[in-house]
């Protein structure tokens, strides 16, 4: 079904209530109020990171794909996953596909599929800088 909000939103939606429900005057015993805010707090971080995420999805799956079509045309497979990484930016597919060049890379052993392996590891490491540097901004705000 279609809707307007993103995941994030839809996310963060949720765990409004439990913030209004666990700062309301009902009683509630310690553990509920702080079982609610434990779910405020986890949709909190939880919006901030796929909020992180969704909007570079795209761009990474397209510099992982430039970083494997750099790497010799001797290692056999990476071509097909830098074209099935074009495209596309559903977070899944480009962990898969990251994966999968990964133990092409390390299966071959040769001193270019490690130099592959190295800056395939760069954009993957880069990505998750962006996504824990978003997480932390939500947490304690702009650095």
């Amino acid at each position: 079904m279609w809707n307007p909000l993103t995941p994030a939103e839809v996310v963060a939606a949720m765990g409004g209530p439990t913030q209004v429900a666990a700062r309301s005057r009902v009683e509630l015993s310690e553990w509920e109020r702080g079982q609610l805010f434990s779910v405020y707090s986890a949709t909190r971080h939880l919006a901030a990171e796929i909020g992180a995420v969704e909007p570079h999805a795209a761009g990474v799956a397209a510099e992982l794909a430039a970083s494997l079509r750099a790497a010799p045309d001797s290692i056999a497979g990476l071509r097909e996953i830098a074209g099935r990484l074009e495209g596309t930016a559903d977070p899944r597919v480009i962990a898969q596909l990251s994966c999968e060049a990964l133990d092409i890379l390390q299966a071959d052993g040769s001193p270019p599929a490690q130099a592959a392996r190295a800056a395939l590891r760069a954009v993957l490491r880069r990505a998750v800088e962006l996504e824990v540097g978003a997480l932390a901004d939500a947490i304690e705000g702009p650095a």
